[in-house]
């Protein structure tokens, strides 16, 4: 995902909560949505969700 996401030409920062929260502490996870990532949403410029790769084609 993230070599998707990077520019080559410019400086990119970028905040994934899967890195920067420890999702294995339940108590972390509580406090970082409710305090750090609703002023991580409310500051950004941009917001990205990465779904994955497109597919060529669609599973039934």
């Amino acid at each position: 995902a993230l070599q998707h996401l990077r520019l080559k030409s410019v400086v990119r920062v970028l905040w994934i909560d899967a890195l920067c929260i420890n999702q294995s502490s339940v108590e972390e996870r509580n406090n970082q949505v409710c305090i750090i990532m609703a002023r991580v949403y409310k500051q950004a410029v941009c917001v990205v969700a990465w779904l994955g790769r497109l597919q060529k084609t669609v599973p039934t």
